[in-house]
Order: C-alpha cells, then sequence, then structure tokens
C-alpha cells in the first residue's frame, strides 16, 4: 500500500501527525531570529595604512604599490584594488569564494612582514581587516541637548552614555562621531627658539621623555612583593608650561619660554547637525553572532533609562536602523508569498472547477512551509531576504507536488 492510500484510510492518525508538524512548525517561527543577510564570510580583506601628512601621490609610490606587489601572489586571490589618499592607503585583497578568510588574512600578514624595511619609518605598521558583517553599524544616533554645549556633548558620549550602550546584551562596540575633540597645543616661537639654540626635535623629544609611565620592577617587603612603576605623566597645562626643554648658561630653559601652550580643541574636519543644532552621532555595532534586530529593539528601550541617568536634556534621533529596514524588506516578502499562496489558489479554482481539488493544494502550501520553519530551527539558520526569498519561490514547485 502506497502513502496515498495510507493517508486516506488512516485520516485521523495524518490528521495527528500534520497537526504535530504545524505544532512544531509554529514553535520553532517564534524562536527563528530575524536578521538582513544570512551568515556568511565575505572574501575580503583591507589592508589599512596610514602615513600622515603625506600626499596621494607618495602614498602610491610609497606604501600602495609594494603591498600591491606581495599580496598580488597570494593563493586564491581573484582582484587587487587600491585607493591612495591624503595619509591613508587602502588596499582591497578579493578571494574566491569558499576560501578560508583567516588562513587568507594569516598570508597576507605574512607577505607584509618582507616588505617592512620597505615602508617609509614614519608610516604606521599596515593593519589588516576581514570583512565582516557585523562591522557595519546597525544603529546610527543623533544626540542633542539643549543645555549642554557641543563640546561637552561629546565628553558626555564617550563617558557616560557609551559605557551604558555597550553593556546592553548583543551590542559589540559603541563610538562618538562629531562634536570637538580636546587637545593641547603648543605654539612655538621661532625667534625664541633661535635665541635659545632649540629646535622643534629637541621640544618634541623633550615632551615625550617627561611624559611617560615606566615599571620600576619589584620590591619585597617580608613575604609581600610589591610592584614598583614610576608615573611622570602630564596632568595639568602649567605641568606642560614648566617642562625644562634644554639648558643654556647654567639656566634651564622652560617650554613657556619659547613656545606658548593652551588647551583647546582638534581642528574639525566635519561638522554634525541635527534640525540645523549641533551634535554627536553614536555609532552602534553589534556583537558578530547578535541578532539585529533583537540588538536594536534593546538599545531603542533602554535609551530613555539612559538619557533619564545621564541628564543635561540628552535627546536621541534616530539616523539610520538597520532593523527597521530588515523588518520592512522582510514584511515585503512576506505579502509577496501570501500573494502567490492566494493566486495559486485562485487560478486552480478557474481552471479545475473543483473546490475540493483546490482546497486540497491550498491546505498543503501552508503545511509545507510551516514544516520548512522547524527544519530551519534545527539547522540554525535564520529569517533573512535569502531564506524568505527561497520559501517564495518554492511555493511553485509546491504547487506542481500538490497537483
Amino acid at each position: 500500500m502506497n502513502i496515498s492510500a495510507t493517508a486516506v484510510h488512516r485520516g485521523v492518525t495524518f490528521t495527528m501527525i500534520f497537526l504535530i508538524v504545524i505544532g512544531f512548525g509554529i514553535f520553532s517561527l517564534t524562536q527563528l531570529q530575524t536578521d538582513l543577510l544570512p551568515d556568511i564570510d565575505f572574501p575580503v580583506v583591507i589592508v589599512l595604512t596610514s602615513y600622515t601628512g603625506v600626499a596621494p601621490e607618495d602614498i602610491e609610490n610609497l606604501i600602495t604599490r609594494p603591498i600591491e606587489e606581495v599580496v598580488i601572489g597570494i593563493e586564491d586571490v581573484q582582484t587587487v584594488s587600491s585607493r591612495s589618499m591624503f595619509g591613508t592607503s587602502v588596499v582591497i585583497v578579493e578571494f574566491s569564494w569558499g576560501s578560508d578568510i583567516d588562513k587568507a588574512e594569516l598570508d597576507i600578514m605574512k607577505r607584509l612582514d618582507l616588505i617592512r624595511d620597505v615602508l617609509p619609518d614614519d608610516a604606521q605598521e599596515p593593519m589588516t581587516i576581514a570583512m565582516d558583517p557585523s562591522f557595519f553599524p546597525v544603529l546610527v544616533l543623533g544626540i542633542t541637548s539643549s543645555t549642554a554645549s557641543i563640546i561637552d556633548l561629546r565628553e558626555i558620549s564617550e563617558r557616560q552614555i557609551e559605557p551604558r550602550v555597550e553593556r546592553i546584551p548583543g551590542v559589540g562596540l559603541a563610538y562618538t562621531g562629531g562634536g570637538l575633540d580636546r587637545e593641547i597645543q603648543v605654539h612655538f616661537d621661532p625667534y625664541a627658539l633661535a635665541a635659545k639654540g632649540l629646535s622643534v626635535t629637541d621640544i618634541i623629544q623633550s615632551l615625550r621623555m617627561d611624559n611617560i609611565r615606566q615599571p620600576g620592577g619589584y620590591l619585597t617587603h617580608t613575604d609581600i612583593e610589591y610592584t614598583v612603576r614610576t608615573i611622570s605623566t602630564y596632568e595639568s597645562v602649567d605641568q606642560i608650561k614648566n617642562t625644562v626643554v634644554g639648558i643654556k648658561e647654567r639656566e634651564p630653559i622652560y617650554l613657556s619660554d619659547v613656545a606658548t601652550v593652551r588647551d583647546w580643541y582638534e581642528e574639525a574636519r566635519g561638522l554634525s547637525r541635527i534640525d540645523q543644532s549641533p551634535s554627536v552621532v553614536l555609532v552602534i555595532q553589534k556583537q558578530a553572532d547578535a541578532n539585529t534586530v533583537r540588538t536594536v529593539d534593546r538599545v531603542l528601550s533602554e535609551l530613555p533609562n539612559i538619557s533619564g541617568a545621564v541628564g543635561e536634556d540628552i535627546q536621541f534621533v534616530e539616523i539610520f536602523n538597520q532593523a527597521e529596514f530588515i523588518n520592512q524588506s522582510i514584511f515585503t516578502l512576506r505579502n509577496t508569498a501570501l500573494i502567490a499562496f492566494l493566486l495559486v489558489g485562485v487560478v486552480l479554482l478557474f481552471f479545475t472547477h473543483n473546490l475540493r481539488s483546490s482546497a486540497i493544494v491550498m491546505v498543503s502550501i501552508p503545511i509545507a512551509i510551516i514544516a520548512t520553519f522547524f527544519v530551519m530551527y534545527i539547522a540554525d539558520l535564520t529569517l533573512n531576504i535569502i531564506s524568505l526569498a527561497g520559501l517564495a519561490l518554492a511555493v511553485g514547485l509546491i504547487v506542481d507536488n500538490s497537483i
């Protein structure tokens, strides 16, 4: 006896089986996580090198081309592209799909070790970054205040808001952009330097030597061993001004004698405004294994508590919300599948003129899809635009099998 005949003669048994399948499927649907894309590894590694104050043409000749020449010969490399900008070199290495991205990044680092002596001494060490979807921000918030200045607003965000946001489950990193960064500026007097017989290099070296922390070894007393360290870091602007930068005629030369020191802020290279009011931007990234929608929901629900704890009339404005885009994409795909399901029933009823046959096909489609949710849950898959698009396309196959 085939399965079709068994199903007809054992109606109650198979009805219970279908109800069990539907129950497991509905339960699995409530447990499935929602995300934009499945967990995939992009075969892309970025080599980032900084060389402050150097023109793009020199960046290309001194850094970009040597890096390109050593990475092009790595196994499974498909394309190598680069961009040389003012003070920065970016080399993008694309590998074949299916390549071990961890091994690829390690191979690039080994190749970069071969050209350490070729790169300029003043350039920073090349940094390799494997492309990961979790690096992209899931939420970008604008922060404004009617009482705090733009100078204080950045400090509030960095010292009070960022730690609270990073404690939320699922959040990997939160960092602040915009506003003004504090900077101690030293403006030299060239005539005073010449009169004292000093150079800018002498001043820089003196400041570096006076602003250090070094281990001082160990100190043992009875049965207790203490760690000793020497702390020689600046704590105020006056200490910087009183730094001895040289000696002339047995008299110390202080930094204030040859330069003006002021507590100021870095030159603003960008500007953040919300409704024409100065603001700072809080960028939030999720952990690699965290769910985007749930992480964003947790952050948004916690913002009123953070605003109340910080005070200063802090207000948050959504600039970018990846969870909202994910929900809209999944909602659209779900509606498409539902419309396809209804159209199948109408078309079958129109051509067969048999309500019972059409009903059989109409019932088989949702049962098959609901059963798929249980398989997805067991396989630890997520509801994303790829999986839902596959389910929508599978409706046609289900119709063929049902007929």
